[in-house]
């Protein structure tokens, strides 16, 4: 709040002892303030703190901490600290991105970030064979697993997805095993994405010209919404199994109803559609199309599905049965 201060005021603020915090958590920590900031706030206070975020500061309904954002965000801060004279480093973590929205990372679904960003802080720089030496204290794979593309790894068999801990880690820490549900369930959140992407895109109005509906499409984009069924059903029960080692049911009820439930929901209703779509084309297929031809076939040849998914894809409402679902 006193970033544009004049140098009058910071004067003032120091004389009775203010030490001011410099919060900034993206990942070029200089970009949100304003030209000349370091040389006004160095001349006025004699004491200067920064503050970094390692979860909690990306968006509003975050499953997974972006370990690429929180690093960068922590490099940007020990260069800084090369080039100014800190007092040191205020490390934080929210839960909510503002005080009246959803839960966004949640502690086990930052430990990985946190551990990373300590070991920064704690070495004075960013060495990766430190910040792997640490994540295997607490069972975790190395940067290079845990940095990976979410969705990148939806393209193989998710029901094989590999997990976040390491083969050797017994994944005692019920910390640890709630992180890698998280981790699927971010990576479910992004392939729903996708699979509503191609539907619309192959799909667009709904619209079936005889002939011309692509069935093959239909089918695989339905087999991968099953497959992320099946993933959100797992992580569904193992959340509801392990949730009470480090939530209220309060945060536990809030976690199923803003995260996995929205997720699978959705990706059920697409489901369903996908399967009405290819049976009433079979039914169509199935029928003499009388009168078709080139000519007549762009007006009056054209059937539209009353799928009315518009409303279900955009739609975020969960009524208590879709929240509670079945363990």
């Amino acid at each position: 709040m006193f970033r544009t201060s004049s140098g009058e005021t910071l004067a003032e603020m120091a004389s009775i002892g203010v030490e001011p915090v410099v919060w900034s958590y993206g990942p070029n920590v200089n970009a949100a303030l304003p030209p000349h900031f370091w040389p006004t706030f160095t001349k006025a206070f004699p004491t200067i703190w920064g503050a970094s975020a390692f979860k909690g500061a990306d968006t509003p309904l975050t499953d997974m901490t972006s370990l690429h954002r929180s690093v960068d965000n922590h490099i940007g801060w020990m260069q800084r600290m090369e080039d100014t004279q800190l007092e040191g480093i205020v490390l934080t973590g929210w839960s909510r991105y503002t005080d009246l929205t959803a839960l966004c990372e949640t502690m086990p679904a930052g430990l990985p970030s946190l551990c990373t960003c300590m070991t920064i802080i704690r070495k004075g720089s960013f060495n990766i064979g430190e910040c792997n030496r640490s994540l295997a204290k607490l069972g975790f794979r190395d940067l290079q697993h845990l940095t990976k593309d979410p969705g990148s790894m939806m393209r193989g068999n998710i029901q094989d997805l590999s997990c976040l801990t390491s083969d050797q880690a017994s994944c005692e820490c019920t910390q640890a095993i709630l992180t890698n549900l998280f981790w699927k369930l971010q990576i479910c959140t992004d392939c729903s994405k996708d699979i509503i992407r191609d539907t619309q895109m192959f799909f667009p109005g709904y619209t079936i010209l005889p002939g011309r509906f692509q069935d093959c499409i239909a089918e695989e984009l339905e087999r991968r919404a099953t497959r992320v069924c099946g993933v959100i059903n797992d992580v569904l029960r193992e959340f509801k199994l392990h949730a009470h080692l480090c939530f209220t049911e309060e945060d536990t009820r809030e976690i199923i109803a803003t995260k996995i439930a929205p997720c699978k929901v959705q990706i059920d209703r697409l489901s369903r559609k996908l399967n009405q779509l290819m049976a009433l084309n079979k039914q169509s297929c199935g029928k003499e199309w009388e009168g078709v031809s080139a000519a007549s076939s762009e007006g009056s040849m054209q059937r539209s599905l009353d799928l009315d998914m518009a409303s279900d894809l955009c739609s975020s409402d969960c009524s208590n049965s879709d929240v509670e679902m079945q363990s």
